[in-house]
């Protein structure tokens, strides 16, 4: 909501917030993510996914799949989207 009104510095407040209370999980994590994608903040939206699976252990979804494939698109990061891809195919994401 917050990133929508171009207030993204409120969503991610409220997003370190939820993480610190324990709530958090892949629809916050895909919140967050996609806000910084649709604010031209390509570079960070991959290294929020790469926590959100890496550090904090949340399996990315397919909705995780469409927030960060932009991202690598915009970033010219082919090797980032190839193991997105890849992480879908071996998940059964793809369809």
């Amino acid at each position: 909501m917050y990133a929508r009104c171009d207030a993204l510095e409120d969503a991610r407040q409220t997003f370190d917030e939820m993480c610190g209370s324990g709530v958090c999980d892949v629809v916050s994590w895909n919140s967050i993510v996609s806000a910084y994608g649709q604010s031209g903040k390509a570079r960070k939206a991959l290294e929020l996914f790469y926590r959100m699976a890496d550090e904090f252990l949340v399996r990315p979804d397919v909705v995780s799949l469409v927030n960060v494939l932009p991202a690598c698109a915009s970033l010219g990061a082919l090797l980032q989207g190839k193991q997105a891809h890849g992480f879908a195919a071996r998940s059964g994401l793809g369809g």
